[in-house]
Formats: structure tokens, C-alpha cells, sequence
């Protein structure tokens, strides 16, 4: 599928232009602008059309040239975030609003309030017109969005309905207004949205689908929970990324979360970047294409207005087109096979996380992913309603990393799953918070951990102390690490902010199989040396059995000092972890460099292995594409085969 779009006047003047792109590309769908910043260009009777088209009927004219090679049409709709600064002209009561009353401004347009009446009202009979009188395929929303907070009269009777006090104007984490405020504002949007939703299927049993702003909290917060609204539509852009803002690492999280939502997961391909009217013939499509399809993803290709002014990459994408419909069998309907569970604890984010999820849990997160990508570890994302029995039995193990906020119910499945026989690793404060940030005397999971709480504590910045680990036992966890050998976990000197760690009591049955060792370093002008003999040491790595089940708990940040330092202690000793705590029963193993990305994928009776191999010229930046692959030999991979299965053919592509 390809992607036309614009946000002011078009540029094109034959749906001819576009569609000649399309079957040069072998592409069979386009995503066509229909409503943008609340113009439309089509012949609306309740939204303004853009400024200047007269009596032509764009939409009109993509449907009818594009019905003549069977290439479906989905419109693109703008929903919410930005008003264009005409339709402004017409409608101000449709901005938001700052405390003081006046509009929010967005560079030359306005941010758009959702809440308003009038503004949901005309956007819905907009939408029932298009799907009513124009032959579409599907119904595609930019949003639902608000990109900054508002203050208008209407948002404000909303919260007061809701809580029965007024919208404080300086919203606080502290006092939990801004807790609530996110809360309310999410199930409000979501319920308008899917109204919409409901009102498209009376009309046209066609699938909607919508774009989640990305899966990781930031700071500003969410309009909508991405997890949660996607298993209410077919589907969505799942990376809507920026090859000069994200890295590959990145954008395969991105794609890995989308898929894990359920429902079809477009993928910009390649990512970014946005106003560009070059193309590349570059291995970054190929690279960034099959990522996507090994994963459960859908490349999207971005931006069809560059490619009518230069076809060079158009080789590429119909390489990659081509390949997809050849192998379609191998991509389309295959799911992961199920092993590790990573969970993204969206509630942990938003109530620990606070001002500072990225901080305080977000790289966390990464790093465990990276970890368990670079470690070729099999492994899914799962999220907060997905703490369930039913869902974790599915899995062998489930990583928490720094999963400060768990509710009651929620740990009591973590404590059945283990019980049962699953392994669990968590790190950090897991389980210390419910699952609205509220503070516990000790570990909700204290039994499963095998340690009680006693109390934080940070390495401070450079010049103070650096965390070692010490090996205290021969154990598989710390296989391969000299016995009482100090192995460093992050990389001393320049840390850019403390390393935190929390000091545990062990338990009754558990094990410290290493300890956290805090070592002392001269600080600039100080006239001593450094040592490793003298510092404080603290339980790093707890394991304990617990029912038929495992836990590892680290007491220090590991996954977070992978994300930055890239150290071999941190990923073995992760890698040691998911192995002991399964039990010995990893369904793929295979022997090859990081810059390998595989992912076991199967459908009934079938099963298929992908290897990504991601290495070569990485420059990581838009002004850089990848033009040189280098190739690995000798790859060996054992998979293993459910016990009821038998073997009866392997092939390769």
C-alpha cells in the first residue's frame, strides 16, 4: 500500500499521476487525505472544504481511476489534534483553550478540542457521508488526538461530571488531579471514538482503523490507550516512525507492540522522512520491509507524492511488493510462538512513571528489550490487561522490568503462574506499588521473589561508586562468571544521572546467587587509588523456587545498564536468567552475531523461522540509507518441535 499525503492544497492535478505509481509499484491499495485539520477535500455538507478547489471532488476522482485496476481506497481522516487555521476562521469555538481563555495556537493553525459538541457533531456526519455515498474500502483516523491539555468549558463540565470538583488549572502527579485529568480525558475520547466506529458498520460493514500515538507513555500523556482501542477496531499504524528520529532497535519495539495489539499493524516503510520528494533505490526498504513481515506487520510505503517526482526507489518497493504477495503465505496469519512474555506495564508508566516515565520505566523497558532481541530470545510484548491466568499460562516465562505498579488481582496471577510452573525475572521495584502508584510496605511478591524489602538506594554520578557484580555460587544463573570474580554492570566514569539499586533482605529458601557489589573511585583531584576491596555489597541476584515454578529478582537495573553500556555481563547474565527460569525449554536457539533479529512464527501444523540480518553500514540518520548488507555464514539454528508434532519437511526461501 502506498501513502499520498498532504495537508494543504494538492499538488496533483489527474488521479492518472497517482495511479500510474501505484501499478509501476505492483501496489493495490492507497491511502488517499479525505479530511485534514477539519477541511476535507471532497464535496462535504458539514465540514468546510479546503480553500481554492472549487467544484472538484478529489476523492471522487481517486475512487473512479483507482476502481478501474481493482486498487481499494482508504480514506485518511484527521481526527482531532490541529484545526486548520481557515476552518478556524469559521469555527473558533472548536479550539482548545489555554487556562485564561484564549485559543491554543499550532505554529499557523490551532489545536483542536475533541470535547467540543459542535466540532464531534459535523465530524461524524462527515464521515457517515463518505462511507454513505463513496465506494471506500476501509476508514482510516489519524487520532483520536489532543496535543496539548485544554481548558475550554466543556472539557472542564466533563471533569467536574466526573469527579465533582472543578479542573484545577495547574494539574499535579502530587495531589493526583493530573492522574485524573489523563484518566478521564482517555475513557471520554475512546467512547466518542468508537461511536464513531459503531455508526461506520451501520452504514458500511467495512474495517477502521485508526493511529495509536506510538506504545511508550511520555511525559505530556495519552489521549487514548493504544492497547486497549485497538482490540476495538481492525487495525492501525503502528510505527508511524522517522528514520532520522528512531533507530532500527526502536522501530522493531514499535512494530513488535503494534502486532501485539492485535489487528492489522501498517508500518511506515522505510521510516521517514516525512517532506521528501527524492527517492532511494536503497536496501533500507528491503531491510525495513521484511522486518515489518517477519514481525506480523504490514509495510506501508510513505510518501507516494515523492515518487511522482522521482522514481528511482520505485525498484525497491516493487521488489518488495512483489515478494510479499509471492510469500504472502508465509507472513500473513503467522503468530509468534509463545515463550517470554515482556510486559509493558502501561499503568506503571503513567503512576510511577509520573513527570518522567522515560526515566523511570520506559528504559527499563528497552533495555530488557534489547536484551531479549540481541540475546535471540523468543519472546512477545504483552500489556496491564493481560496480567490474567488465562493469558500467562500461555507463556513460559514473564519479564518484569522495574513493573512498579501491579494491582492485588494482578499479582495473584503472577503468583499462580509461577506456582504452576512458569518462571518469572523482574528487576527493581516491581510490585512495591498498586496499581495506581500508592506506595506498599514490601514486595507484593515478596513469597515469588524470595526477598523483602528494605530500601532504595542510588549510585551517585561519576566520581562516587560503580556497581560490580560478585559472584557468590556456582549457579546456571551466573554461568561463566569467575566465582567471586567483580564484573562491572555499567561503565564507570561519566554516567549521565545515578545508578539506582534497592537494598533486599533474602528469605527463608531463597538464594543469593551474586552479589551487588558498590565500589568506590577517586574523584577528580582526590589523591587516592582505586579500589575494588573496599565498598558496600548488597544481594544483586535472588533466585527462589516457588510451587513448581522460578524467580530471578535483581536488585539493580541491569536491563537498563544494557540500554546504555552494551555490556556482555548484563546480556548473559539475562540471557543465564530466561534460561534457568524456564526450565532449560527455549524453542530456538541459534548461534549468530547481535546484528541478527529472528522471530519464530507459526500458523497450525506450521512453523517458520525468520532471520533479519541487520549490520552492514548503519548510519542511523535520514541523510543515510543502508546500501550494504554484509553477509554472515554459517548460521546454525536448532528449533524446538512441540512434543506433539512430528517433522515432515524443512525448506528454505
Amino acid at each position: 500500500m502506498f501513502i499520498l499525503d498532504y495537508h494543504e492544497y494538492p499538488f496533483w492535478k489527474d488521479a492518472k499521476q497517482i495511479v500510474s505509481v501505484l501499478l509501476k509499484a505492483n501496489s493495490n491499495a492507497i491511502r488517499f487525505p479525505v479530511i485534514v485539520w477539519g477541511n476535507t477535500y471532497y464535496n462535504s455538507s458539514f465540514l468546510p472544504k479546503y480553500p481554492g478547489l472549487g467544484e472538484r471532488d478529489l476523492l471522487e476522482e481517486i475512487v473512479t481511476e483507482c476502481r478501474k485496476y481493482g486498487i481499494k481506497v482508504i480514506p485518511y481522516n484527521h481526527l482531532g489534534g490541529v484545526i486548520h487555521r481557515e476552518v478556524y476562521r469559521l469555527h473558533p469555538e472548536w479550539s482548545v483553550r489555554k487556562p485564561d481563555g484564549s485559543p491554543e495556537r499550532w505554529h499557523i493553525h490551532y489545536l483542536c478540542c475533541l470535547n467540543n459538541p459542535s466540532y464531534r457533531s459535523a465530524y461524524q456526519a462527515s464521515v457517515r457521508e463518505i462511507v454513505k455515498n463513496y465506494d471506500v474500502d476501509a476508514m482510516y483516523f489519524d487520532g483520536p488526538n489532543f496535543y496539548s491539555f485544554c481548558f475550554c468549558k466543556h472539557c472542564k463540565r466533563l471533569f467536574y461530571e466526573r469527579y465533582g470538583f472543578e479542573l484545577p488549572v495547574k494539574l499535579s502527579w502530587d495531589d493526583r488531579s493530573m492522574q485524573l485529568f489523563f484518566r478521564q480525558r482517555s475513557e471520554e475520547v475512546e467512547k466518542f471514538f468508537l461511536s464513531l466506529n459503531k455508526e461506520i458498520k451501520a452504514v458500511k460493514d467495512i474495517p477502521v482503523l485508526f493511529n495509536p500515538p506510538g506504545f511508550l507513555q511520555r511525559r505530556l500523556g495519552m489521549t487514548v490507550v493504544p492497547e486497549r482501542l485497538m482490540k476495538q477496531v481492525e487495525g492501525g499504524l503502528v510505527s508511524e516512525v522517522h528514520r532520522n528520529l528512531h533507530d532500527y532497535m526502536e522501530i522493531l519495539a514499535m512494530t513488535k507492540a503494534g502486532v501485539a495489539m492485535d489487528g492489522a499493524a501498517w508500518c511506515y516503510c522505510p521510516p521517514g522522512p516525512y517532506e521528501s520528494l527524492v527517492t532511494h533505490d536503497s536496501l533500507d526498504t528491503l531491510l525495513f520491509g521484511f522486518t515489518y513481515l517477519t514481525h506480523g506487520g504490514t509495510p506501508v510505503i510513505r510518501e507516494l507524492m515523492a515518487f511522482m517526482h522521482d522514481d528511482t526507489g520505485i525498484g525497491m518497493v516493487r521488489e518488495l511488493f512483489s515478494m510479499m504477495e509471492k510469500y504472502e503465505n508465509l507472513y500473513f496469519d503467522f503468530y509468534p510462538v509463545r515463550f517470554i512474555a515482556l510486559l509493558y506495564s502501561r499503568q506503571t508508566a503513567i503512576y510511577y512513571g509520573k513527570d518522567d516515565p522515560e526515566k523511570r520505566y520506559n528504559l527499563h523497558f528497552m533495555g530488557a528489550f534489547k536484551a531479549l532481541t540481541h540475546s535471540h530470545q523468543q519472546f512477545n510484548f504483552i500489556f496491564d490487561e493481560e496480567l490474567t491466568g488465562e493469558e500467562l499460562k500461555k507463556y513460559k516465562v514473564l519479564f518484569l522490568a522495574n513493573v512498579a505498579c501491579l494491582s492485588d488481582e494482578q499479582v495473584e496471577a503472577i503468583k499462580s503462574f509461577v506456582l504452576d510452573g512458569g518462571g518469572l525475572i523482574a528487576t527493581q521495584q516491581t510490585s512495591l506499588y498498586d496499581e495506581e502508584g500508592y506506595k506498599r510496605e514490601d514486595f507484593a511478591l515478596k513469597e515469588v521473589f524470595g526477598v523483602s524489602y528494605e530500601k532504595n538506594g542510588k549510585v551517585e554520578s561519576y566520581g562516587e561508586m560503580v556497581p560490580y557484580l560478585e559472584v557468590a555460587i556456582d549457579h546456571p544463573v551466573v554461568k561463566d562468571f569467575p566465582l567471586g570474580k567483580r564484573i562491572p554492570l555499567s561503565v564507570p566514569g561519566w554516567t549521565p544521572e545515578p545508578a539506582a539499586y534497592v537494598d533486599v533482605k533474602p528469605m527463608k529458601g531463597s538464594m543469593v546467587v551474586a552479589n551487588l557489589f558498590l565500589g568506590s573511585i577517586p574523584i577528580f583531584g582526590e589523591a587516592r587509588e582505586p579500589s575494588l576491596q573496599t565498598g558496600i555489597k548488597l544481594p544483586g541476584v535472588v533466585i527462589n523456587l516457588y510451587g513448581k515454578g522460578r524467580s530471578v529478582y535483581l536488585a539493580s537495573e541491569v536491563e537498563r545498564h544494557y540500554l546504555r553500556s552494551g555490556l556482555n555481563s548484563c546480556l548473559n547474565l539475562l540471557s543465564n536468567a530466561v534460561e534457568w527460569a524456564s526450565g532449560n525449554s527455549k524453542p530456538l536457539e541459534i548461534s549468530a552475531p547481535r546484528c541478527v533479529v529472528t522471530n519464530l512464527t507459526c500458523r497450525g501444523s506450521r512453523m517458520a523461522l525468520h532471520v533479519i540480518n541487520y549490520t552492514g553500514n548503519m548510519y542511523e540518520t535520514s541523510a543515510y540509507k543502508a546500501d550494504y548488507i554484509s553477509t554472515i555464514r554459517k548460521l546454525k539454528a536448532k528449533v524446538k518441535v512441540p512434543p506433539e508434532k512430528k517433522v515432515k519437511e524443512v525448506s528454505l526461501l
